[in-house]
Protein backbone atom coordinates (compact mmCIF):
# COMPACT_ATOMS: atom_id res chain seq x y z
CA UNK A 1 0.00 0.00 0.00
CA UNK A 2 3.04 2.30 0.65
CA UNK A 3 4.72 1.60 -2.42
CA UNK A 4 1.45 2.43 -4.25
CA UNK A 5 0.86 5.76 -1.96
CA UNK A 6 4.84 6.86 -3.07
CA UNK A 7 4.63 5.57 -6.73
CA UNK A 8 0.99 8.03 -6.91
CA UNK A 9 3.07 10.97 -5.21
CA UNK A 10 6.04 10.73 -7.41
CA UNK A 11 3.70 10.40 -10.46
CA UNK A 12 1.98 13.37 -9.24
CA UNK A 13 5.63 15.74 -8.44
CA UNK A 14 7.24 14.61 -11.83
CA UNK A 15 4.03 15.78 -13.96
CA UNK A 16 4.04 19.04 -11.81
CA UNK A 17 7.73 19.72 -12.20
CA UNK A 18 7.23 18.72 -16.11
CA UNK A 19 4.26 21.29 -15.89
CA UNK A 20 5.85 24.24 -14.12
CA UNK A 21 9.12 23.65 -16.45
CA UNK A 22 6.78 23.93 -19.78
CA UNK A 23 4.97 26.80 -18.32
CA UNK A 24 8.38 28.70 -17.48
CA UNK A 25 9.50 27.83 -21.09
CA UNK A 26 6.71 29.01 -22.76
CA UNK A 27 6.60 32.05 -20.80
CA UNK A 28 9.93 32.81 -21.95
CA UNK A 29 10.09 31.93 -25.56
CA UNK A 30 6.82 31.50 -26.79
CA UNK A 31 5.70 34.20 -29.20
CA UNK A 32 2.15 33.44 -29.19
CA UNK A 33 1.60 32.82 -25.82
CA UNK A 34 -0.40 30.13 -23.97
CA UNK A 35 -2.38 28.11 -26.29
CA UNK A 36 -5.65 27.98 -23.99
CA UNK A 37 -5.53 31.91 -23.88
CA UNK A 38 -5.60 32.61 -27.44
CA UNK A 39 -8.39 34.27 -29.10
CA UNK A 40 -9.80 33.62 -32.42
CA UNK A 41 -8.70 35.99 -34.60
CA UNK A 42 -11.15 35.30 -37.24
CA UNK A 43 -14.11 34.78 -35.90
CA UNK A 44 -16.92 32.67 -37.90
CA UNK A 45 -19.78 34.93 -38.52
CA UNK A 46 -22.71 33.41 -40.89
CA UNK A 47 -23.42 36.28 -42.86
CA UNK A 48 -20.00 38.31 -43.36
CA UNK A 49 -17.24 35.36 -43.12
CA UNK A 50 -15.78 36.24 -40.11
CA UNK A 51 -14.87 39.19 -37.55
CA UNK A 52 -12.46 39.74 -35.47
CA UNK A 53 -12.39 39.70 -31.51
CA UNK A 54 -13.27 43.15 -29.88
CA UNK A 55 -10.46 45.10 -27.86
CA UNK A 56 -7.66 42.90 -29.09
CA UNK A 57 -4.01 43.30 -30.04
CA UNK A 58 -3.55 41.50 -34.13
CA UNK A 59 -0.27 41.79 -34.83
CA UNK A 60 0.74 45.68 -33.54
CA UNK A 61 -3.12 46.91 -34.51
CA UNK A 62 -5.74 47.10 -31.66
CA UNK A 63 -9.11 46.84 -32.15
CA UNK A 64 -11.86 48.59 -30.40
CA UNK A 65 -14.89 47.43 -28.78
CA UNK A 66 -17.09 46.80 -31.88
CA UNK A 67 -13.45 44.49 -33.55
CA UNK A 68 -13.06 47.63 -35.52
CA UNK A 69 -9.38 48.55 -35.99
CA UNK A 70 -9.28 51.73 -33.69
CA UNK A 71 -8.42 55.02 -35.78
CA UNK A 72 -9.10 57.79 -32.66
CA UNK A 73 -10.01 60.23 -34.85
CA UNK A 74 -12.92 62.45 -34.25
CA UNK A 75 -14.77 65.16 -36.64
CA UNK A 76 -17.93 66.55 -37.23
CA UNK A 77 -18.34 64.34 -40.47
CA UNK A 78 -18.01 60.47 -40.58
CA UNK A 79 -16.01 58.64 -43.34
CA UNK A 80 -16.38 54.83 -43.12
CA UNK A 81 -13.57 52.75 -44.53
CA UNK A 82 -13.68 49.40 -46.67
CA UNK A 83 -10.92 47.08 -47.44
CA UNK A 84 -8.99 44.19 -46.48
CA UNK A 85 -5.52 43.21 -44.62
CA UNK A 86 -3.50 46.58 -45.71
CA UNK A 87 -6.56 49.04 -44.45
CA UNK A 88 -6.90 47.29 -40.95
CA UNK A 89 -3.09 48.04 -40.71
CA UNK A 90 -1.18 45.31 -41.11
CA UNK A 91 2.21 46.11 -42.13
CA UNK A 92 2.34 49.13 -39.90
CA UNK A 93 4.00 49.40 -36.55
CA UNK A 94 0.84 51.16 -34.32
CA UNK A 95 -2.76 51.84 -34.95
CA UNK A 96 -1.91 55.81 -35.39
CA UNK A 97 -0.18 54.53 -38.76
CA UNK A 98 -2.26 53.20 -40.64
CA UNK A 99 -3.95 54.68 -43.81
CA UNK A 100 -7.33 55.29 -42.41
CA UNK A 101 -5.94 57.11 -38.78
CA UNK A 102 -3.77 59.27 -41.12
CA UNK A 103 -6.89 59.91 -43.27
CA UNK A 104 -9.25 61.04 -40.36
CA UNK A 105 -6.62 63.46 -39.02
CA UNK A 106 -5.78 65.22 -42.49
CA UNK A 107 -9.26 65.44 -43.41
CA UNK A 108 -10.42 66.34 -39.85
CA UNK A 109 -12.70 63.81 -40.03
CA UNK A 110 -14.25 60.37 -37.76
CA UNK A 111 -12.89 57.39 -39.35
CA UNK A 112 -14.71 54.19 -39.34
CA UNK A 113 -12.48 51.51 -40.29
CA UNK A 114 -14.68 48.86 -41.21
CA UNK A 115 -11.66 47.01 -42.88
CA UNK A 116 -11.11 43.19 -42.49
CA UNK A 117 -8.48 40.90 -42.95
CA UNK A 118 -9.05 38.88 -45.75
CA UNK A 119 -12.32 40.48 -47.13
CA UNK A 120 -13.59 39.83 -50.34
CA UNK A 121 -15.66 42.90 -52.26
CA UNK A 122 -18.96 40.94 -51.67
CA UNK A 123 -17.79 40.54 -47.79
CA UNK A 124 -16.52 44.66 -47.91
CA UNK A 125 -20.41 45.40 -49.04
CA UNK A 126 -22.14 43.17 -46.26
CA UNK A 127 -20.16 44.90 -43.32
CA UNK A 128 -20.76 47.83 -44.39
CA UNK A 129 -24.87 46.93 -44.98
CA UNK A 130 -24.71 45.84 -41.07
CA UNK A 131 -23.11 49.08 -40.53
CA UNK A 132 -25.87 51.25 -42.04
CA UNK A 133 -28.22 49.35 -40.02
CA UNK A 134 -27.95 51.47 -36.94
CA UNK A 135 -24.71 54.06 -37.61
CA UNK A 136 -24.37 56.89 -40.42
CA UNK A 137 -21.88 58.13 -42.48
CA UNK A 138 -21.24 60.72 -45.06
CA UNK A 139 -18.62 59.58 -46.99
CA UNK A 140 -17.75 55.41 -47.85
CA UNK A 141 -14.13 54.62 -49.40
CA UNK A 142 -13.31 51.48 -50.49
CA UNK A 143 -9.71 50.86 -51.45
CA UNK A 144 -9.94 47.33 -52.63
CA UNK A 145 -9.85 44.77 -55.86
CA UNK A 146 -6.84 42.58 -54.96
CA UNK A 147 -8.32 40.15 -52.78
CA UNK A 148 -10.86 39.24 -55.63
CA UNK A 149 -7.96 38.96 -57.94
CA UNK A 150 -6.30 36.70 -55.44
CA UNK A 151 -9.50 34.69 -55.33
CA UNK A 152 -9.31 34.38 -58.78
CA UNK A 153 -6.21 32.64 -59.30
CA UNK A 154 -6.79 30.17 -57.34
CA UNK A 155 -10.73 29.29 -56.98
CA UNK A 156 -11.90 27.85 -60.52
CA UNK A 157 -15.78 28.16 -59.45
CA UNK A 158 -15.16 31.92 -57.82
CA UNK A 159 -17.77 31.75 -55.01
CA UNK A 160 -19.17 34.79 -53.62
CA UNK A 161 -17.09 33.83 -49.72
CA UNK A 162 -14.00 32.41 -49.56
CA UNK A 163 -13.52 28.76 -49.53
CA UNK A 164 -12.09 28.83 -46.15
CA UNK A 165 -15.90 30.24 -44.63
CA UNK A 166 -17.65 26.73 -46.55
CA UNK A 167 -14.94 25.02 -44.89
CA UNK A 168 -16.26 26.13 -41.46
CA UNK A 169 -19.69 26.40 -42.05
CA UNK A 170 -19.27 22.20 -42.62
CA UNK A 171 -18.98 21.86 -39.29
CA UNK A 172 -22.40 23.70 -38.64
CA UNK A 173 -24.38 21.22 -41.12
CA UNK A 174 -22.39 18.19 -39.08
CA UNK A 175 -23.89 19.52 -35.67
CA UNK A 176 -27.34 19.99 -37.67
CA UNK A 177 -27.27 16.27 -39.01
CA UNK A 178 -26.43 15.60 -35.12
CA UNK A 179 -23.22 13.73 -37.03
CA UNK A 180 -20.39 13.74 -34.41
CA UNK A 181 -18.02 16.00 -35.05
CA UNK A 182 -13.95 14.91 -34.23
CA UNK A 183 -11.30 17.83 -34.57
CA UNK A 184 -7.93 19.39 -32.70
CA UNK A 185 -8.03 16.59 -30.40
CA UNK A 186 -4.47 17.99 -29.27
CA UNK A 187 -5.77 21.02 -28.94
CA UNK A 188 -8.25 20.38 -26.77
CA UNK A 189 -5.64 18.54 -24.19
CA UNK A 190 -2.90 21.50 -25.41
CA UNK A 191 -5.53 24.05 -23.85
CA UNK A 192 -4.93 22.12 -20.14
CA UNK A 193 -2.05 20.92 -19.98
CA UNK A 194 1.16 22.84 -20.36
CA UNK A 195 3.58 20.12 -20.81
CA UNK A 196 1.38 18.77 -23.68
CA UNK A 197 1.12 22.15 -25.30
CA UNK A 198 5.21 22.32 -25.54
CA UNK A 199 5.26 18.56 -26.86
CA UNK A 200 3.00 19.34 -29.78
CA UNK A 201 4.64 22.46 -30.73
CA UNK A 202 8.60 20.76 -31.13
CA UNK A 203 6.87 17.98 -32.75
CA UNK A 204 5.41 20.92 -34.97
CA UNK A 205 8.94 22.07 -34.92
CA UNK A 206 10.70 19.48 -35.63
CA UNK A 207 9.74 16.17 -36.68
CA UNK A 208 6.63 17.14 -38.86
CA UNK A 209 7.59 17.83 -43.17
CA UNK A 210 7.49 21.57 -44.03
CA UNK A 211 4.28 22.61 -45.70
CA UNK A 212 5.28 22.54 -49.45
CA UNK A 213 5.26 26.37 -51.15
CA UNK A 214 2.19 26.61 -52.96
CA UNK A 215 2.17 27.88 -56.37
CA UNK A 216 -1.26 28.86 -57.81
CA UNK A 217 -2.48 28.02 -61.57
CA UNK A 218 -2.55 30.91 -63.61
CA UNK A 219 -6.54 31.14 -64.47
CA UNK A 220 -6.39 34.05 -66.54
CA UNK A 221 -9.63 32.78 -68.20
CA UNK A 222 -11.68 33.56 -64.91
CA UNK A 223 -10.34 37.04 -64.83
CA UNK A 224 -13.23 38.52 -67.06
CA UNK A 225 -16.21 36.93 -65.03
CA UNK A 226 -14.52 37.65 -61.51
CA UNK A 227 -13.83 41.10 -62.83
CA UNK A 228 -17.32 41.43 -63.42
CA UNK A 229 -19.00 40.11 -60.44
CA UNK A 230 -15.98 42.56 -58.17
CA UNK A 231 -17.72 45.56 -60.47
CA UNK A 232 -21.31 44.17 -60.00
CA UNK A 233 -20.55 44.63 -56.10
CA UNK A 234 -19.07 47.95 -56.12
CA UNK A 235 -22.29 48.66 -57.83
CA UNK A 236 -23.98 47.39 -55.30
CA UNK A 237 -22.10 49.51 -52.64
CA UNK A 238 -22.34 53.03 -54.48
CA UNK A 239 -26.40 51.81 -54.44
CA UNK A 240 -26.42 50.77 -50.55
CA UNK A 241 -23.92 54.56 -49.55
CA UNK A 242 -26.66 56.79 -51.91
CA UNK A 243 -29.68 54.78 -49.88
CA UNK A 244 -28.09 55.92 -46.84
CA UNK A 245 -27.19 59.55 -47.62
CA UNK A 246 -23.05 58.61 -47.89
CA UNK A 247 -20.73 59.41 -50.71
CA UNK A 248 -19.22 56.51 -52.47
CA UNK A 249 -15.49 56.88 -53.26
CA UNK A 250 -13.89 53.58 -54.98
CA UNK A 251 -9.98 53.27 -55.44
CA UNK A 252 -8.30 50.33 -56.67
CA UNK A 253 -5.54 49.30 -54.16
CA UNK A 254 -1.86 49.70 -55.00
CA UNK A 255 -0.34 46.37 -55.61
CA UNK A 256 3.77 45.66 -55.75
CA UNK A 257 4.02 42.99 -58.73
CA UNK A 258 1.18 45.33 -60.70
CA UNK A 259 3.37 44.74 -63.86
CA UNK A 260 3.43 41.14 -63.89
CA UNK A 261 1.01 39.37 -66.24
CA UNK A 262 -2.03 38.06 -64.07
CA UNK A 263 -2.73 41.44 -62.02
CA UNK A 264 -1.69 43.67 -64.65
CA UNK A 265 -4.51 41.52 -66.90
CA UNK A 266 -7.10 41.32 -63.76
CA UNK A 267 -6.72 45.48 -63.11
CA UNK A 268 -7.06 46.36 -66.82
CA UNK A 269 -10.01 44.11 -67.11
CA UNK A 270 -11.99 45.81 -63.37
CA UNK A 271 -10.86 49.52 -65.53
CA UNK A 272 -12.56 48.29 -68.55
CA UNK A 273 -16.06 47.34 -67.09
CA UNK A 274 -15.92 49.73 -64.13
CA UNK A 275 -14.77 52.82 -65.96
CA UNK A 276 -17.82 54.56 -65.02
CA UNK A 277 -17.47 53.78 -61.16
CA UNK A 278 -13.60 53.43 -60.24
CA UNK A 279 -12.36 56.98 -58.90
CA UNK A 280 -8.73 56.10 -59.35
CA UNK A 281 -6.29 53.10 -60.13
CA UNK A 282 -3.33 53.32 -57.56
CA UNK A 283 -2.30 50.00 -58.78
CA UNK A 284 1.26 51.58 -58.94
CA UNK A 285 1.07 54.65 -56.75
CA UNK A 286 3.19 53.55 -54.12
CA UNK A 287 7.25 52.60 -55.13
CA UNK A 288 7.89 49.12 -54.86
CA UNK A 289 10.21 49.85 -51.65
CA UNK A 290 7.09 51.13 -49.58
CA UNK A 291 5.74 47.17 -49.50
CA UNK A 292 6.33 44.60 -46.74
CA UNK A 293 5.02 41.89 -49.42
CA UNK A 294 3.00 42.18 -52.49
CA UNK A 295 0.00 43.57 -51.35
CA UNK A 296 0.73 45.49 -47.52
CA UNK A 297 2.98 48.69 -47.53
CA UNK A 298 4.74 49.80 -44.44
CA UNK A 299 4.12 52.88 -42.37
CA UNK A 300 5.31 55.68 -45.12
CA UNK A 301 3.27 53.87 -47.70
CA UNK A 302 0.49 54.39 -45.59
CA UNK A 303 0.71 58.28 -45.17
CA UNK A 304 1.48 58.87 -49.08
CA UNK A 305 -1.59 56.70 -49.65
CA UNK A 306 -3.77 58.78 -46.93
CA UNK A 307 -2.45 62.12 -49.03
CA UNK A 308 -3.10 60.99 -52.24
CA UNK A 309 -6.87 59.78 -51.20
CA UNK A 310 -6.97 62.95 -49.20
CA UNK A 311 -6.43 64.96 -52.07
CA UNK A 312 -8.95 63.68 -54.44
CA UNK A 313 -12.12 63.72 -52.17
CA UNK A 314 -11.32 67.34 -50.14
Amino acid sequence: MKNIIFATIGMILVIAILELLSYAWIKRYSDTGFYGKRPVTDSYHPIVGWQHPPNHKIGNIWTDAKGRSETNTTGDKTIIITGGSSLFGVGQTDNSLTMPSRLGHMLGMRVINLSCKACRTYQDMLIARRYFLNEKADVWISVSGVIDSMYANTEPDLPLMPSDVWAKAKFIRRAEEQLPIVRNVDGYFRRYSYSIDLFSRLVRKFIRDPMPVYVPQRKYGLIPEQARRTIDHYYMMQALAKRNGAEFWLFLHPIRNWDEKFPRMYYDELMKQGKDIIDDDLRDFLPKERFVDIVHWDNEGAEMLAERIAKEIK
